[in-house]
C-alpha cells in the first residue's frame, strides 16, 4: 500500500510542476489571462490534492472548502460510539446510586437487604459488562456482597461472627492499601 501512496505523490507532483510551468508560459505568451492562470491553477492544486489523496479521502466539498479524510471519519465514528456507551454507563450508574441513596440507613427485614443487594448485584454486573470487564475484575467487585450474603444465609452464630471477622480484614486491609 506504501508503493501506492508514493506513486500518487510522484504523479501529483509532477503533473502540478508540469501544470505550473505550462500555465506560466501560456500566461507569458499572453494566451491566457491572470483570471484563467489562477483559475487553472486553482483547479490543477485540487487535481494534484485529489491524485495524492485519492484513496484516503471520503468527501471533497468545494462549496464549503471541506475535505474529509476516511481516518478522520473513523475516528469521529468511534468517538460517537463511545459517547453512546458512555450514556448508558451514566444512566445505569445513576440508577446504582438513586436506590443505594433511597435506602440507605432504613430499619428493614433481612429479606429486603438480599432484595436490595441482588437488585444491585444485577445492576453492578450490567455495568461491568458494558465496560468489558474481565472476570477476575468482577469478583474483586462483589467481594463486600458475596461475604454479606454468607452472613445472611449463615444462621450459625460461630459461622456468622467469623465471616463479619473477616468482612472486617478486608475493609482494613482495602483502606491500608489506598
Amino acid at each position: 500500500m506504501k508503493w501506492v501512496t508514493k506513486t500518487e505523490n510522484i504523479i501529483s507532483f509532477f503533473l502540478g510542476i508540469s501544470g505550473v510551468v505550462l500555465f506560466t508560459f501560456l500566461l507569458i505568451r499572453k494566451d491566457i489571462g491572470s483570471i484563467s492562470y489562477s483559475s487553472l491553477l486553482a483547479i490543477l492544486a485540487l487535481t494534484c490534492l485529489a491524485i495524492s489523496w485519492g484513496s484516503r479521502i471520503r468527501e471533497l466539498n468545494l462549496k464549503d472548502l471541506k475535505i474529509i479524510l476516511g481516518k478522520h471519519k473513523k475516528i469521529k465514528e468511534d468517538i460517537y460510539a463511545k459517547e453512546e456507551k458512555l450514556k448508558q454507563i451514566s444512566v445505569l450508574l445513576s440508577e446504582i446510586i438513586a436506590f443505594n441513596t433511597s435506602t440507605q440507613n432504613r430499619w428493614t427485614s433481612i429479606n429486603s437487604v438480599v432484595l436490595r443487594r441482588n437488585w444491585n448485584r444485577k445492576k453492578i454486573d450490567e455495568l461491568l459488562k458494558l465496560l468489558n470487564v474481565p472476570e477476575t475484575e468482577k469478583e474483586k467487585v462483589f467481594k463486600y456482597s458475596d461475604i454479606y450474603d454468607r452472613i445472611d444465609k449463615s444462621e450459625d452464630v460461630n459461622e456468622r461472627s467469623e465471616l463479619s471477622n473477616k468482612l472486617h480484614r478486608t475493609l482494613e486491609d482495602d483502606c491500608s492499601d489506598t
